[in-house]
Formats: C-alpha cells, sequence, structure tokens
C-alpha cells in the first residue's frame, strides 16, 4: 500500500549498488553518476564514481553544451560523442519542481551501441522498480510504526512462544518481553487465546480482562483484547497481533448508568405496587377495628383480630420501606446533602436484602454532622454499593456496623461500612478476580462503581483487612 507516489531514491545507495553489481565493468564505463538538469538549464551533479579519475568538468561540460530539457522530457535513453568521450544518458524522472533526474555514463574507448543501451534500459526498468518497491516498504513501516506510537491503546505481535516480537511503548509497559513474564500468571487468559488463535487461524476478543499494577486510581486496569492473525506470504500463521484497549472507566460508567436506571425502574415499580396495597391494608385494619369492638369478650376472636392487625401494621412498614425506596431513586439533585438521611434511607431501603443471609444490620450515626456538596442520587448509589458489597461478602448470619462521624482536623465526613469474617473478602488489589467470567472467581462491582462515584465527588475509599476475615470499608467526604 504506497500511501503516497515518491519515486525519489538515495543517490549514495543507488551508485554503491551500481559497484557491487559490477554495472561500470558491464559497460566499461570511466565515469558515472546521477544528474540533473532543470527546465533553465541549470545542472547539478548529484553523486558520481569516478573510476579512471577523469573528473566531472568533462561530463558537466557535456551536459551543458549537448543535452537538452526536452529531450530528456521525450527520450528514455540517448548516446552521444562529445569530442573524444562517450555518453550514455539514461532519463530516471521528473521532479515536481520540472528539473529532469537521470544517469550519465562517460567512456573513453569506443561509443554506445545498440546491445549496450538495450540491457542498460532493461538493468535500470529493474533498479527502478525495486527502488520503488523499497521506498513503498519504507513507507509501510513508518505508516505502521506511526500508528503504533499514535494510538493510545497497546498493539503488539506475539509469536508461538509469547514472545513480544514488535509493539508500541504502551505494550511494552504492558506486556514486557513475554506474556509467561507477567506476575501472579495474570495473562494466562490471553495466554490461551494466543495459542488457539495459532491452532484456529480465526480473529478472537476477550471482551473484558483484568490486568494489576497499572497507574490508576484502582492500581488495576480492564483491558479489551482483540487477538488477530498475522500471516505470512505463504498465508502461515506464526504470530498474534493483540490490540489493548483500557476500558475501565468506559465499563464502570456504563454500570453506573444502567444501575441508576434500574434503581428508578424498580423504584417506580415500588411506588405503584405500595400505591395499590395501601387502601386495602387501610380497609382491612379498618374492619379488624370494627369486628373487636362488636365480637366483645370472645377471647379467641379478639386474638385473631390482633394477630390480622399486627400483619396489617407489618405489612405497612413493608409498604412504607417501598415508598422510602421510590421516593429516595427518584431525587436527583445537586446541593447540600444531609448524608446520615440518605444513609438511614438507604439502609431501610434495602431491608429485605439483609433478610437473604440473615444478616444484621447496626448503625452509629453522630448527630448534627455537616452537610456534603453533591448530587443527591450519587450519595445514594454510593451507599447502596457498598451495603451491597457488605451483603455479598458478609458470612451468613453476620453483622453489619456501619458508623458516621465528622474527623474535625481533616475537615471530612467519615463513613465505616463493617462486616464480620467471610471468605470472599476482596481488597483494593484482589478486585480483579477474573471478571470476565471465563476462570473462577468473582469480582466486586459494586465495591468498584462506588469507588469510581467517591472519586468523582472528591472523596476517598479504602478497605481495612481484619484478622477475622472481615474488613472495613471507609468513605471519606470533603464538607462544603
Amino acid at each position: 500500500m504506497l500511501i503516497k507516489n515518491d519515486e525519489s531514491c538515495n543517490s549514495e545507495k543507488t551508485i554503491l549498488r551500481y559497484q557491487e553489481n559490477g554495472i561500470a565493468d558491464l559497460l566499461a564505463s570511466d565515469w558515472y553518476g546521477i544528474m540533473l538538469l532543470s527546465p533553465g538549464g541549470r545542472v547539478y551533479l548529484d553523486n558520481y564514481n569516478d573510476i579512471h579519475g577523469i573528473g566531472n568538468d568533462v561530463p558537466l561540460e557535456f551536459v551543458r553544451n549537448c543535452v537538452e530539457w526536452d529531450s530528456l522530457i521525450h527520450n528514455k535513453s540517448m548516446t552521444y560523442t562529445y569530442k573524444e568521450w562517450n555518453f550514455l544518458i539514461y532519463s530516471i524522472r521528473q521532479t515536481d519542481k520540472g528539473n529532469c533526474v537521470f544517469f550519465l555514463h562517460c567512456r573513453k574507448d569506443k561509443p554506445f551501441d545498440a546491445r549496450d543501451v538495450k540491457w542498460y534500459e532493461l538493468y535500470s526498468a529493474v533498479g527502478q522498480q525495486r527502488v520503488l518497491l523499497e521506498n513503498e516498504l519504507i513507507q509501510e513501516k513508518n505508516y505502521l510504526n506511526s500508528i503504533l506510537e499514535s494510538s493510545e491503546g497497546c498493539i503488539a505481535v506475539v509469536d508461538e512462544d509469547n514472545n513480544i516480537v514488535s509493539a508500541n511503548d504502551e505494550a511494552k509497559a504492558l506486556f514486557g518481553n513475554n506474556l509467561s513474564q507477567t506476575p501472579s500468571g495474570e495473562m494466562l487468559s490471553l495466554i490461551k487465546a494466543v495459542k488457539q488463535v495459532l491452532s484456529q487461524k480465526e480473529k478472537i476478543v476477550l471482551p473484558r480482562m483484568i490486568v494489576n499494577g497499572t497507574e490508576n486510581e484502582f492500581g488495576f486496569s480492564i483491558y479489551k483484547f482483540i487477538l488477530t492473525p498475522l500471516r505470512s506470504s505463504k498465508g502461515r500463521v506464526g504470530c498474534v497481533v493483540v490490540v489493548a484497549t483500557d476500558i475501565t472507566h468506559d465499563f464502570i460508567n456504563k454500570r453506573r448508568a444502567t444501575q441508576r436506571q434500574n434503581f428508578r425502574m424498580a423504584g417506580n415499580i415500588n411506588f405503584e405496587t405500595a400505591k395499590e396495597m395501601r387502601t386495602p391494608l387501610m380497609n382491612i385494619e379498618g374492619c379488624a377495628s370494627l369486628l373487636t369492638d362488636a365480637v366483645g369478650d370472645n377471647k379467641d376472636s379478639k386474638e385473631l383480630l390482633t394477630y390480622i392487625k399486627e400483619e396489617v401494621n407489618h405489612i405497612l412498614q413493608i409498604n412504607n420501606r417501598m415508598l422510602s425506596f421510590s421516593n429516595l431513586t427518584q431525587e436527583n439533585t445537586y446541593g447540600q446533602i444531609d448524608v446520615n438521611e440518605v444513609l438511614k434511607n438507604c439502609v431501610s431501603a434495602l431491608y429485605t436484602q439483609r433478610t437473604k443471609k440473615k444478616l444484621s444490620i447496626e448503625t452509629k450515626m453522630d448527630a448534627d454532622l455537616p452537610l456534603v456538596r453533591a448530587e443527591n442520587a450519587d450519595i445514594q448509589q454510593i451507599f447502596f454499593n457498598l451495603l451491597f458489597s457488605a451483603f455479598d461478602n458478609a458470612k451468613e448470619k453476620g453483622k453489619i456496623q456501619v458508623d458516621s462521624h465528622y474527623d474535625d482536623q481533616a475537615g471530612e465526613i467519615v463513613v465505616d461500612f463493617e462486616h464480620e469474617g467471610s471468605g470472599n473478602v476482596l481488597d483494593d488489589r484482589q478486585l480483579c478476580l477474573q471478571i470476565n467470567g471465563r476462570e473462577k472467581g468473582q469480582i466486586d462491582i459494586p465495591f468498584l462503581m462506588a469507588k469510581k462515584m467517591v472519586l468523582d465527588c472528591g472523596g476517598q475509599l479504602f478497605t481495612q483487612e481484619r484478622e477475622d476475615g472481615g474488613s472495613v470499608r471507609t468513605v471519606k467526604f470533603p464538607c462544603s
């Protein structure tokens, strides 16, 4: 693929190639060189080889006196005899400015005959095609190098031994010299994919894979890998082109947007359901109250009606939580946020979620905390996700402790989410367990989204592991 037609040649390499191929000996040349003639008659000597020391004066004088610009334009090759010297001219090309570039051979013993001219035309035509091919290869190489260096992604060529044959700087930083030498075997899925491409000779896409130790706010990145077989001129696949794109922020933002949309949909459904439930429940409660007065001293009937009213109250509590969740998910304002109020609502709204593992939630919230300037929906989503993370990682029948206080020295509101021991505790680095689901393991997506949102709000989120296997997730919000 020649991006731009470039017929230029390196005169030094051309003269050297003539020497190596013995062209001067075949033509019995005493002198040969590459020259240029302008439309105005100016003569330039680009490069030459003075084999028998005749000097440059004779060739230059001959060109000035005998060679016309028009003749170079309309004739590929010409022979001349000037004084006692014989000359062979072979026109190479015309530059953008109209200058004619040509070869000039000079010898003294005999004129150049038709056989010399024919042979030289054939050799020069092949040589020129070689120059064009070399230029095309050089340009294509430069073109590919430009792509490698300008791409923000990682581009590498990997051989069957997992060696990095060629790569841009980003890929060198990610892969090193060999995929097998990356720490903790985290490239195992990629190595398997490379082998699969080499054997099946088909493109493979790994939509999501975690890589540790990258320089971002998480300490790891989520990459999308596209692997394509690299074929030789004979069609053999000996290497694989690997293109890796960091999709960490896109992945989190998409999950974040989807989750917020799902919250709103669930809120709408809860609102409609709670509204439909409320009137019948109030009717049942009213009827039970009327019947209590009507049954008089009938003990069994009173106990039954009391039980009915208690159950109605229990359902009304659930109904209130549904309405609370609905109202919570519909709020989307930016301003001064009461962190404790949002936290209480989130804990209340997720009451049924905690009952799945028979968890208990205890809260200890300092009163009169300063307000935080943020978007209400962001703070809600942060707390929802940290609670989801705690629910997932806490042990059966465990306890989740949620505390809040004000750090007056740092000027920050601190919220701690602490849960008791679990075999699934993931710290910031250990979050990287198989997001693509190809191997055993798990990733704490709620924590990942919460961390991204906390950082976007200008806060901090970090994890401390406990000796019993539990952990404490600490959020810090700067106060307004």
